[in-house]
């Protein structure tokens, strides 16, 4: 593997570390009216969830577009597959109304299938390093991963389940954390602080070789 297609991972990795942090990092405005029951009304996120899946989608796909190996390309086409969903359903939740429940049980087996997608996203990235040699990148990735499975995996696939259940039962399910949730957030950060080290030390690792 050459320094240009580290070079073009780099970049890919960028695009998807950015889109995350607008994922996570969430401040909206919502105007909402209820006629009858019926909720309807439009949410404006000024950091947008929908831009972020996109340029997680399209950071994706740059990536899919390496032929590492048979194994690689199929998870990463698996990926971006998986961030165009949640783009297309990040657009959705800027229209509030009351959704059917199969549209409500849909989005959240998207939330479940997206969780799945994070570990094999960083798995993939190994491999992208172990093909490159970069050892202590490849290392970087394997903490990369340990930190997204513990912090967003275990504990929102545990959620994700708790409220399909729920929407399948027919109980209420609600988690209000107020201003105790942006204690959250450099929690929820640190998985993609990390995912940037890890890009970054990829580059390292290549100039350190002379490529």
């Amino acid at each position: 593997m050459d320094s240009q297609m580290i070079d073009r991972a780099v970049v890919s990795l960028r695009l998807i570390f950015w889109g995350g942090m607008l994922c996570v990092v969430d401040v909206t405005f919502s105007s909402v009216t209820t006629v009858n029951g019926v909720s309807s009304g439009f949410v404006f996120d000024f950091l947008n969830d929908a831009v972020g899946a996109a340029l997680i989608t399209v950071g994706a796909a740059r990536l899919s577009t390496m032929e590492i190996s048979r194994r690689f390309v199929s998870v990463m086409h698996f990926v971006v597959f998986v961030a165009f969903v949640v783009t297309l359903d990040s657009i959705r939740l800027h229209f509030v109304t009351d959704w059917p429940t199969v549209v409500q049980l849909g989005a959240n087996l998207i939330g479940i299938v997206s969780i799945v997608a994070i570990p094999a996203f960083c798995v993939a990235m190994r491999w992208l390093c172990d093909d490159a040699f970069l050892e202590r990148a490849s290392r970087s990735w394997s903490l990369t991963l340990v930190l997204f499975v513990c912090i967003y995996v275990l504990p929102l696939g545990l959620l994700r389940i708790a409220i399909l259940f729920a929407s399948l039962t027919g109980s209420p399910f609600l988690i209000d954390l107020g201003p105790a949730g942006l204690l959250l957030l450099p929690v929820f950060a640190a998985p993609l602080i990390h995912l940037f080290m890890s890009t970054s030390r990829m580059k390292t690792d290549l100039v350190n070789r002379g490529v």
